[in-house]
């Protein structure tokens, strides 16, 4: 059995705000087996918004950041001061298909 959740069409509120989907103060999140961060949208950070050196996200498994939209920068993810994302060894998912996609290994 995998896990499954979905973080999914969520808007950052008021419109210059930032973490569509997902806003990481600080500690690690870690997204493992089969989770999603889809149809979200911010100025920044669409997907996933890493605030600071504290902040870190793992991403493990088939977990992806994908067709999030940001108005400023990170459609997928956005990350300020320091703020750390890892992947798990056999991590099979995608940050792509996000706009601006911008990331490491996308097709424009």
């Amino acid at each position: 059995m995998k896990d499954s959740s979905r973080v999914k069409d969520n808007i950052a509120s008021p419109a210059d705000g930032s973490g569509g989907g997902i806003e990481i103060l600080a500690g690690t999140l870690k997204l493992r087996q089969d989770p999603l961060v889809s149809g979200n949208s911010a100025a920044t950070g669409g997907g996933i918004w890493i605030f600071d050196q504290t902040g870190s996200v793992r991403l493990a498994g088939e977990s992806s950041v994908t067709q999030n939209a940001a108005t400023i920068r990170g459609g997928g993810i956005a990350i300020r001061d320091g703020g750390q994302i890892t992947f798990g060894s056999r991590w099979a998912g995608t940050v792509c298909g996000n706009d601006p996609d911008g990331w490491p290994g996308c097709a424009p």
